[in-house]
């Protein structure tokens, strides 16, 4: 990762919650409820271009979307 990647990683973030949904035929309150978030606080980030997320929130998205113990 380089740090330019840094400047658009919410979008990727987001790019790559919508994908896992789709995939797997779910929607944000079960994501959210697997993965440990919260879901009016994900609504936000994922409705929003401005709202970002915290380190542990990202870290917590990471570990949910390779398959590691949340």
């Amino acid at each position: 990762m380089k740090a330019k990647d840094l400047l658009n990683i919410e979008n990727s973030v987001r790019e790559m919650v919508k994908d896992h949904m789709r995939e797997k035929s779910m929607n944000l309150n079960r994501f959210c409820r697997e993965s440990g978030l919260s879901q009016p606080q994900m609504w936000c980030f994922m409705n929003s271009d401005t709202k970002s997320m915290t380190t542990k929130s990202l870290a917590k998205i990471g570990r949910y979307l390779t398959g590691q113990k949340v």
